[in-house]
C-alpha cells in the first residue's frame, strides 16, 4: 500500500481532469476540519473526545497491511448477510464515501466521511436502510439522520495491530460494527474484541472467530 494512501485512504487518485466539484477532499489535521457531510447527524461532537461505545478487532497483520486491508479490501470481507441491494452487492470506498452497488446498479450509501488522519476516519454512519435503497435508479439514496463513528487503528502492544469503531450515541451502529469487525477479523486471521461501555471502560474480554 502506498504512503499517500495510507496518509489519505480517501484521496481520489488524479486522472488528469477535472475533479468532481462536489467531493471535498477530508482535511489531515482534525482541529483544521471544518467541512461537513450533508445530513442530520446524531452527535455532530467528535466522537473520540466523548466515547461510550466501542467494538475492535486485533489482528495479526502489520498496521500498514491492516489498514491496507481494511480500506482497499472491503469489497473481499465484507459480510454478504450485511448487504443492503443484495447479497451480490460491491461494496467499495468511492470519493469519501463507503458504497454499495447492487448487481441490478442500484446504490447504497453506508457512509461519508467527516475528517480524517494517519490513524483514524470520523465517519458519517447511515447504515443499513433497507428501504432507502436504490434498486434500478441509479442514484444514492439521501439519509436523513447519521451517527459519528469514530474508526482508528494503532499498532498492537504485542505485535499486529488493532482497529476499533466507536461513538458516544447509542444505536443500529454496534451490531453492524460488530458484525462487520466480525466479518473482517475472519479475513485477516484476527479477533474480535468484546463491545465496551463507559469513556475509561477496559475490554473485558475477547471473542475468538
Amino acid at each position: 500500500m502506498s504512503d499517500s494512501l495510507f496518509l489519505d485512504p480517501f484521496r481520489v487518485p488524479s486522472t488528469g481532469g477535472a475533479q468532481d466539484p462536489s467531493f471535498v477532499s477530508p482535511p489531515q489535521d482534525p482541529a483544521d476540519a471544518t467541512e461537513t457531510v450533508p445530513g442530520e447527524v446524531v452527535d455532530s461532537a467528535a466522537s473520540s473526545g466523548m466515547v461510550d461505545r466501542s467494538v475492535g478487532v486485533a489482528t495479526p497483520l502489520d498496521l500498514v497491511d491492516a489498514v491496507a486491508a481494511l480500506l482497499e479490501d472491503i469489497h473481499l470481507w465484507w459480510p454478504r448477510e450485511l448487504k443492503a441491494t443484495d447479497r451480490d452487492g460491491h461494496v467499495s470506498f468511492a470519493e469519501g464515501q463507503i458504497l454499495e452497488e447492487g448487481s441490478d446498479e442500484g446504490l447504497h450509501r453506508w457512509s461519508a466521511v467527516h475528517q480524517a488522519s494517519d490513524s483514524a476516519l470520523e465517519l458519517d454512519w447511515f447504515g443499513w436502510e433497507p428501504a432507502e435503497s436504490t434498486a434500478g435508479q441509479g442514484a444514492v439514496p439521501a439519509s436523513s439522520r447519521a451517527t459519528r463513528v469514530h474508526l482508528s487503528w494503532q499498532a498492537g502492544e504485542s505485535g499486529g495491530a488493532e482497529l476499533r469503531a466507536r461513538a458516544s450515541e447509542p444505536g443500529r451502529w454496534v451490531e453492524e460494527w460488530t458484525a462487520l469487525l466480525g466479518s473482517f477479523a475472519r479475513f485477516t486471521g484476527g479477533r474480535v474484541l468484546l463491545a465496551t461501555e463507559g469513556p475509561d471502560v477496559a475490554p473485558e474480554g475477547e471473542v475468538r472467530t
